[in-house]
């Protein structure tokens, strides 16, 4: 993997730069490692991506929870 794919690879990390924006960077500096370099691009916006789903879907469970606890739909 070339040094430009490991640094952008690395601001994803750091948070510096969206997953998005790394795909539009790796685009451009191109050298065949394609299916690796997508794997990582994608594995890194699943991580980045996790800990907002898991607020996401607690703020819905209390949501309905406490739409059920004021009677719903009567």
């Amino acid at each position: 993997m070339s040094r430009e794919r490991r640094a952008i690879l690395s601001l994803v990390a750091a948070g510096r730069i969206t997953p998005r924006e790394a795909e539009r960077l790796m685009m451009l500096a191109d050298d065949g490692d394609d299916a690796l370099l997508r794997m990582a691009v994608a594995l890194a916006a699943l991580w980045l991506a996790l800990p907002q789903m898991g607020t996401m879907f607690l703020g819905a469970v209390h949501a309905v929870t406490a739409w059920i606890q004021m009677g719903g739909m009567r």
